[in-house]
């Protein structure tokens, strides 16, 4: 008996043993075996995206290609055609300017090792501008040619000037600090606050134009049909001349200062003499919307300031805007001691008064 079990114990034993045997070690001396799974080249596949496809010329498109998918295959390249005849371009992303009016397919090509994808097009309409604009910024060029979206000028003054010479009544101005004096002539709208690429206006582009030590920054003589929305109009320390930062006069009429749906107008004089925000004389008709007016600090004795001056016969109609006056001086008192006597008048009868020391009165009895 006490042989079987120990039989029946070894045989246990071995089983339990013969359960536990390890695989062989891998003859790289690793220990362990990778199984590699091989995935068949695949070619990728194009989506283009755009923003925006409908817009006045020049008209700039940001391209991307985020909706793509690479494939598998190897030496992925992106390929852009517009669709205007211009050469292609490269990149998971581009922009292109189309510059002429007219209907555009613009598609993205991807190619791989594997094979080439073409995107579905996508449909660019470019359409005129029902209303041309010229545009200006700090970094624009100069010359007859500047003005347009593509060539913006780098003042004011020389963009107003293009625009007249071309029939364009719209002038842009990006934010940046411009110097003056500026002379809005007819018809015409000086619109700031502008970003620096035109897309639209910025919440932080602040468009100032300073006056000089002899000039007011903006001037509208004897203009009708005028506009200034978006600007910082800012007057500066007089050397000669009242301290005003905008002057409408000689008859002005249909001039508008500032605008409902545009961003702040602000005025400011300055400082000198009658400190004045916006002068309106000679007959001038003028609006002021949604602007901040302040006068300035006026110097001199006896001396006013005024957030708006008005005269002339002149007419101004104020909406949605704060107007401030800086306090005047006040004048110099006079010396002490009574006015001197006036000279006497000649001795009157009992007619009609003497006229002065020269004349008797021509009384009667």
């Amino acid at each position: 008996m006490h042989k079987r079990a120990l039989l029946t114990a070894v045989a246990a034993l071995a089983l339990f043993v013969a359960g536990c045997t390890m695989p062989p070690p891998d003859p790289g001396g690793g220990g362990t075996s990778t199984t590699t799974t091989t995935i068949d080249p695949g070619p990728p596949t194009a989506v283009a995206g755009a923003s925006p496809t409908v817009g006045f010329a020049p008209l700039t498109v940001d391209f991307d290609s985020s909706g793509s998918l690479p494939g598998t295959g190897t030496g992925l390249t992106y390929t852009w055609d517009f669709g205007d005849g211009s050469p292609t371009e490269t990149g998971q992303t581009t922009s292109h300017n189309y510059t002429t009016v007219g209907t555009f397919q613009a598609r993205l090509t991807l190619t791989n090792s594997a094979g080439t994808s073409v995107s579905p097009p996508i449909t660019v309409t470019v359409t005129a501008d029902p209303n041309p604009k010229y545009y200006v910024r700090n970094s624009g060029t100069t010359g007859p040619s500047c003005g347009p979206k593509l060539n913006p000028c780098s003042t004011i003054q020389e963009a107003q000037a293009n625009a007249v010479a071309n029939g364009v009544k719209i002038v842009r101005v990006a934010g940046g600090s411009y110097t003056g004096p500026l002379s809005v002539v007819s018809n015409m709208e000086i619109s700031g606050g502008w970003l620096q690429d035109f897309s639209d206006l910025g919440a932080n582009e602040v468009t100032s134009i300073f006056g000089t030590a002899s000039a007011a920054p903006v001037t509208l003589n004897g203009v009708t049909n005028s506009k200034v929305v978006g600007i910082s109009a800012q007057g500066v320390a007089r050397t000669s001349g009242d301290a005003v930062g905008l002057v409408v006069s000689s008859g002005s009429t249909a001039v508008t200062i500032g605008d409902a749906a545009g961003p702040l107008t602000v005025i400011g004089g300055g400082q000198g003499p009658h400190a004045t925000g916006i002068l309106v004389t000679g007959g001038s008709n003028v609006g002021v919307v949604n602007a901040k007016v302040n006068s300035g600090t006026t110097i001199g004795s006896g001396r006013s300031a005024y957030g708006i001056r008005v005269l002339g016969l002149s007419v101004v109609n104020v909406q949605l805007s704060e107007v401030t006056a800086q306090p005047g001086v006040a004048g110099v008192s006079a010396t002490a001691g009574a006015p001197g006597q006036a000279a006497g008048g000649g001795d009157g009868g009992r007619g009609n008064n003497a006229c002065g020391a020269s004349c008797g009165g021509g009384g009667g009895g």
